[in-house]
């Protein structure tokens, strides 16, 4: 009986830290699991990689030219990526990227707005399909 009154006890002493950590709210509910990897792509006679390297980075560059390299910031929830402050020149056109979103195999599509400043007077919608680079 004493037994019983025992671990009556300590059950009812651990619920409430139970109730506790599972109230409890987590930072980044959607963690960010594509830290470092990198994606590939043709760009005109070129190829364009593009990277995560960290939690709230990301890097978009140049084979045959690396002194070009184009940073911008996002915020990630589960398999999209919401760029701010990210955009490139390359030739005459002017890319606006807008988000990414990961298609859970190992393609990214990268979505934005294209000005031609040569052609266009207004944005055009554009995205860009990415492969999976192994390490």
């Amino acid at each position: 009986m004493t037994k019983k009154l025992q671990l009556t006890a300590i059950v009812l002493l651990f619920i409430p830290e139970l109730l506790v950590i599972s109230c409890m709210e987590d930072e980044n509910p959607y963690p960010n699991r594509y830290i470092g990897f990198r994606w590939y792509s043709a760009f005109g006679n070129d190829t364009c990689i593009l990277e995560v390297p960290t939690s709230n980075d990301v890097l978009l560059s140049f084979k045959g030219d690396t002194a070009r390299c184009f940073y911008g910031k996002y915020t990630s929830q589960r398999r999209e990526y919401n760029f701010s402050d990210f955009s490139m020149k390359h030739n005459s056109v002017i890319y606006k990227f807008t988000y990414a979103r990961h298609n859970g195999a190992r393609y990214f599509f990268l979505h934005g707005d294209s000005l031609d400043t040569r052609r266009d007077k207004n944005y055009s919608p554009w995205y860009k399909e990415f492969y999976y680079i192994k390490p």
